[in-house]
């Protein structure tokens, strides 16, 4: 559904006069009793350069890349095939170049070294490794009955003769795992280490948190030939989840993905060129059943997306946001500039966040001649933010605590960046989309880490005559 106009404020705001002491940063503080800020007209005698509205959206939606090299989990786990070991180096490529490899008589060397082989990337490309040599499988069966462990046969989860050994702790660690929120799983090798063959004698009990299970050990005795195979790991295996083709979707999820992934517009918290920002005016019921529960990726062209969308509830917001353009540029044919102000309604200390600064961060607007930098004095006096090559970019996270009644102000000049590129401020419609980055305490008393953290999404309108 579209957001009432309750819900979607706009706020026409006209020219105000300059106040006495201008700072253009990020850190004007004032303190105040009032609960509320409020927008006066300017009664300057020249004429407007410029006119603003505040928008408060009522969506957010974001989509970001998921680039190989990062976000596909297992190949950090996943083994480069020069660091092998020779034979089994030589067998795996055999099973991706020629498949399958095949052996009458396996040597010790390939035993041993493809006993922990599951993921291998070789040029780029994940590959599942398998094999069909004979194995050993040992296991902690816990459905038994409580008079059956024999003392002298028992061993503790945690006791010397598992602590002392690393290979009987690699073992134990994997059928009995410590922590209750660890599954125990079966352990698997192609080669029981001499000492894990001495414990398995000497012990057929362990004590676990979960209670004492018995220990199984079972053997696969496949006869030769013995084969090497692999294949291309699935998105499910590189991704930890589905990734479906836009094609699976109905109209509304299309169209909402392709607008989405068109949108090239930047904002302080998401400014990377691989993530995607759009404040739309609803988001399709259908769109949210199909992807925004994070159940699948989507794969577009060669790209593979997650995507991400939040309703907010301005009412929510502890703090008063109010922008307003200074009548100091009326009657000129120079820059803009533009005060925003956040103040603390509430009667609790609100955090501000944001990246590069706060509390508004770096902003772009978007009109005639482009994109453009919203300059900020502080861009070029903090370390949060990098300036170079002609861009900006905020470098780190950063907050500030806003006490109650207290105002933070920054301004923001349009038409003049500092970056040496500085061309006449043409008349027109320019956009700038921001966030409001707030955490505050939701109850008396609220430990800090129990805190309500929320973005609230703004559009300003520019209008240069």
């Amino acid at each position: 559904m579209s957001p009432s106009s309750t819900r979607r404020q706009l706020l026409r705001t006209t020219t105000i006069l300059a106040i006495s002491t201008t700072i253009a940063g990020c850190n004007q503080t004032t303190t105040s009793n009032a609960t509320s800020s409020k927008t006066t007209t300017s009664k300057t005698k020249t004429n407007p350069r410029a006119f603003i509205d505040l928008i408060q959206e009522s969506y957010l939606a974001k989509a970001w890349t998921l680039p190989q090299d990062r976000f596909r989990f297992p190949k950090g786990d996943s083994v480069p095939l020069s660091d092998l070991d020779e034979s089994v180096r030589d067998a795996v490529r055999t099973a991706i170049d020629s498949p399958p490899y095949t052996t009458q008589d396996a040597s010790q060397d390939l035993l041993d070294g493809i006993d922990d082989i599951n993921l291998v990337t070789y040029e780029d490309t994940v590959w599942d490794v398998e094999h069909t040599f004979p194995t050993v499988t040992v296991r902690l069966d816990t459905e038994i009955s409580e008079d059956e462990p024999v003392e002298e046969r028992t061993v503790t989860h945690d006791g010397d003769a598992i602590r002392s050994n690393d290979a009987i702790e690699d073992v134990v660690s994997t059928i009995a795992p410590l922590g209750v929120e660890t599954a125990p799983r079966p352990y698997e090798t192609t080669r029981l280490d001499p000492q894990v063959q001495v414990f398995l004698d000497q012990y057929d009990y362990i004590e676990t948190p979960r209670g004492t299970g018995e220990i199984a050990v079972s053997r696969t005795n496949r006869s030769p030939p013995h084969t090497v195979r692999a294949q291309e790991a699935t998105d499910e295996e590189l991704y930890g989840r589905r990734i479906r083709e836009t094609a699976d979707y109905g109209p509304p999820t299309r169209e909402f993905i392709e607008r989405l992934l068109a949108s090239d517009r930047k904002t302080p918290g998401n400014y990377q060129d691989r993530i995607r920002v759009l404040y739309p005016d609803d988001v399709p019921r259908q769109f949210a059943r199909d992807l925004d529960y994070g159940s699948n990726y989507v794969r577009v062209d060669d790209e593979v997306f997650g995507f991400d969308t939040r309703h907010v509830h301005w009412d929510d917001l502890p703090v008063t946001f109010d922008a307003t353009v200074l009548g100091e540029n009326d009657g000129t044919t120079g820059p803009i500039d533009i005060q925003l102000s956040v103040q603390n309604s509430s009667d609790d200390t609100v955090r501000l966040q944001m990246e590069g600064c706060t509390p508004f961060g770096v902003l772009w607007g978007y009109g005639p001649g482009g994109e453009h930098v919203l300059w900020n004095d502080v861009y070029e006096q903090t370390d949060n933010v990098i300036i170079e090559n002609g861009s900006i970019v905020p470098e780190s996270h950063t907050e500030m605590d806003l006490q109650p009644g207290q105002t933070q102000s920054a301004t923001y000049r349009l038409g003049h960046d500092n970056l040496g590129a500085d061309e006449p401020l043409q008349s027109g419609t320019y956009e700038v989309l921001g966030t409001i980055w707030t955490k505050w305490p939701t109850y008396e008393g609220a430990k800090e880490y129990d805190w309500r953290s929320q973005l609230f999404p703004y559009t300003l309108i520019i209008e240069v005559v």
